[in-house]
């Protein structure tokens, strides 16, 4: 007994705990955490991963099992179970193991009884980090981290690095002509290797091995030191291992002195990878050099004045590769930036109005090369887009114009085919653009018209059959649905 007024101290350890979770909110398929992952990565729908799994019926017979299997999660491989297993994947860590136990009346089909108080274990062995390391961020170039890398650091632009190129394939057969395994070794930024190797190298840690996937593989993969030239397929895949790089110092760490040199030696190779087309590389290199820049605050008099004439000048650069990469928004968004501080740079406005004519906003362009022609009357480039935006504009308006005319069930001539009538006008010919305008809108109104008319009809007339349904009976039907009609009208 426990004497009045005593004080009981309990002493407990916590020796370990389950982790449930009920997948469906029904009670009939409850996950257990055996083992909790030592990763930090949960997979997401579409992620490739390594898993084993293994489903046993109450009394112990094996359903279904799987060793060290590479699955994408979502797909429905595994049947019945599939629903289960995705939801269990979506919220495990990378070397998590876990139970999923079904209830009695767990069922995938009415007549399949067989998972009924069945048991799915299920392990996590590996999460595939796929990244898009294309220089346009198009999914052009994905890379799929099989083995991480050590340690934090990444190579900077000129490292060299030493990478070996293990295997090159269309995703089932070795391409023609590769030559590997070969291991480079090369400086990064300076286009000594293809672009393809060039982009995801930078983005790799020292020892990690990664599956580089090319689609479209030409230019991107086209090197002649592993024998790929002409490759046919429609993709090509290249097994890689960054063996090891050198450290450099960090360009925003230099002195005025050597950072100035820096960039000005970069902005030379960034111009010889442009007239080389290597236009996605260089692209890369003018963005390196205004991302160093931006970083220099600490510069002082001519170092400082020289670096902000730089600066818009390599944006410039910059933008003249996206425009030959078809990548008409970047190249907005940089030589808008170029006129926030210099509003009428010429260069800036050609090249934004270049862009806008790709992005079909044909007044925005004529915008722009009025500016130009403003400064330079004689500029024949920008003479030359005008007359090209003007004539897609033309077209663009034949174009709706037919279509509007397809709308409301009328024929268009074409002008090509118009031919002078008597009173000298061309037959045929197109009516004024705003007397044309104004007969499509009053058609549109009077089709939205009639439509609504026939809405309002269906529901006046259901609230007479609930308030009056002797209105339904004999003759009444004919003269209130004659005076609905009538008042509607």
């Amino acid at each position: 007994l426990v004497p009045p007024g005593a004080t009981m101290i309990f002493e407990i350890e916590l020796l370990s705990w389950e982790t449930q979770e009920d997948l469906f909110g029904d009670g009939l398929a409850i996950k257990t955490v055996v083992k909790a992952g030592d990763g930090e990565t949960k997979p997401m729908r579409g992620q490739e991963v390594i898993l084993n799994l293994k489903c046993t019926d109450r009394k112990g017979q094996v359903l279904e099992e799987h060793e060290h299997l590479t699955h994408k999660v979502g797909d429905p491989l595994f049947g019945p179970l599939s629903r289960a297993v995705v939801t269990s994947l979506l919220a495990m860590y990378e070397g998590e193991r876990a139970t999923v136990a079904f209830g009695r009346y767990f069922a995938p089909t009415s007549t399949d009884r067989r998972y009924a108080k069945a048991t799915l274990e299920l392990e996590l062995e590996q999460v595939f980090e796929s990244r898009d390391v294309s220089a346009t961020q198009d999914k052009s170039l994905i890379k799929k981290v099989l083995r991480k890398g050590k340690g934090k650091q990444f190579p900077r632009d000129t490292s060299k690095v030493k990478l070996h190129i293990e295997a090159a394939s269309d995703g089932t057969a070795a391409l023609y002509g590769f030559s590997g395994p070969k291991t480079l070794e090369f400086a990064l930024g300076n286009g000594d290797v293809c672009d393809a190797l060039e982009f995801a190298a930078i983005q790799m840690k020292a020892g990690e091995r990664a599956i580089l996937t090319c689609m479209p593989p030409l230019p991107q993969c086209l090197e002649l030191d592993l024998g790929l030239v002409n490759i046919q397929a429609p993709q090509a895949q290249l097994t890689v291992e960054l063996l090891s790089f050198e450290s450099i110092a960090d360009p925003a760490g230099l002195d005025s002195t050597a950072f100035l040199s820096h960039i000005r030696a970069r902005k030379d190779v960034a111009g010889d990878l442009y007239k080389r087309h290597r236009h996605a590389l260089a692209a890369e290199v003018y963005r390196r050099i205004v991302e160093f820049s931006a970083g220099r605050s600490d510069l002082q008099g001519e170092a400082s004045m020289e670096v902000e004439k730089l600066r818009p000048v390599c944006q410039l650069n910059q933008a003249a590769c996206m425009l030959k990469l078809n990548q008409f928004s970047r190249t907005r968004e940089l030589c808008s930036e170029v006129l926030r501080v210099d509003e009428g740079n010429v260069k800036a406005l050609y090249r934004r109005a270049s862009a806008s004519f790709g992005l079909d906003d044909y007044i925005a362009a004529l915008r722009d090369l009025a500016k130009v022609l403003e400064q330079d009357a004689s500029n024949a480039d920008a003479r030359r887009l005008v007359s090209q935006v003007k004539e897609a504009q033309r077209q663009y308006t034949r174009d709706a114009r037919k279509t509007a005319a397809r709308m409301i069930g009328e024929e268009v001539a074409d002008e090509d085919d118009e031919s002078p009538g008597e009173d000298g006008t061309a037959e045929g010919s197109f009516e004024r653009p705003e007397t044309f305008r104004v007969r499509v809108l009053a058609k549109l109104a009077a089709l939205s018209a009639l439509l609504a008319c026939r809405a309002l009809r269906a529901a006046v007339w259901a609230e007479c059959q609930k308030e009056q349904p002797e209105l339904m009976v004999g003759g009444e039907w004919l003269s209130a649905s004659y005076l609905l009609t009538t008042t509607i009208r």
